[in-house]
C-alpha cells in the first residue's frame, strides 16, 4: 500500500509528464498542438510547504508550473505568501502573533518567518521567499514558467521586477477580472494570461 504522500508524488510525476504540447488530433477549430499547463496550487499542491523557493523547484524538475501568491510587505518587497495572517502556515508563534496581519509586516519581520514544518518537521527551517530570488532561479531557463497569483502588489512595481529579470515570457498573470488583465497586458504584453472562472459548470456555460 502506498502512503497518501507516495500517491500524491506519484500523481504529480504522471501529470508532469504531459505538461508538454498536446500533439494528438482534435476537432477542427481546436488548438490541437497547443502546449498546456499542469499547475501546482499555491507551489506544490498538499505535498510540499507552500508558496517557497523549494516548493517552486520541485514543481519545475517534474515539469510542472507552479502558482506563487504575491503580497508586499510595509517596506515594498514583494514576496510569495497565501494567507492574509500567519495563523496556518507559520510556526513558532504564540496565539496574539498569529493573528498579525501579513499586510502589517517589514521584510525584516517576514524573513524570519519559519514556513515548512506545518508540512512536516522534515521541511521545518524553509522561508518566506522574495519575487526577485525566484525570477533569479527562472532567469535563462525558459521551460520554468510561473503562475502569478496577486494577493497585494502594486503592478507596475511587479512589471519592473519582471523586466528586471528579463522573464516576461515565463509568467502567467491570472485574476478573475477581465479588465485587470487588459490592464496588464499593456505592461507586459509577451505576459501569458490566465482568467479565473469559477462556479457550476451550468453558470459558467450561461455567460
Amino acid at each position: 500500500m502506498h502512503t497518501a504522500r507516495e500517491r500524491s508524488i506519484a500523481f504529480l510525476l504522471i501529470l508532469g509528464c504531459w505538461n508538454k504540447p498536446l500533439m494528438a488530433a482534435r476537432e477542427p477549430g481546436s488548438h490541437a498542438g497547443q502546449p498546456f499547463h499542469i499547475q501546482a496550487h499555491r507551489g506544490a499542491g498538499i505535498d510540499y510547504p507552500e508558496n517557497t523557493l523549494e516548493a517552486f523547484t520541485r514543481s519545475w524538475n517534474m515539469q510542472v508550473t507552479p502558482e506563487a501568491d504575491l503580497r508586499t510587505t510595509t517596506d515594498g518587497v514583494i514576496v510569495c505568501f497565501h494567507d492574509k495572517d500567519l495563523s496556518r502556515v507559520v510556526s513558532h508563534l504564540d496565539a496574539s502573533q498569529k493573528k498579525k496581519a501579513f499586510a502589517d509586516l517589514a521584510l525584516a519581520d517576514v524573513q524570519q518567518l519559519e514556513v515548512g514544518a506545518f508540512r512536516d518537521a522534515e521541511y521545518a527551517g524553509q522561508h518566506v521567499p522574495l519575487l526577485k530570488d525566484v525570477f533569479a532561479a527562472m532567469r535563462g531557463q525558459p521551460e520554468r514558467l510561473l503562475y502569478l497569483d496577486i494577493k497585494g502588489v502594486d503592478l507596475d512595481q511587479l512589471a519592473a521586477l519582471i523586466r528586471q529579470y528579463d522573464v516576461a515570457s515565463q509568467v502567467i498573470f491570472t485574476t478573475k477580472h477581465h479588465a485587470l488583465i487588459r490592464e496588464w497586458k499593456k505592461r507586459v504584453p509577451e505576459s501569458l494570461t490566465l482568467l479565473w472562472n469559477g462556479g457550476s459548470e451550468k453558470n459558467l456555460s450561461s455567460v
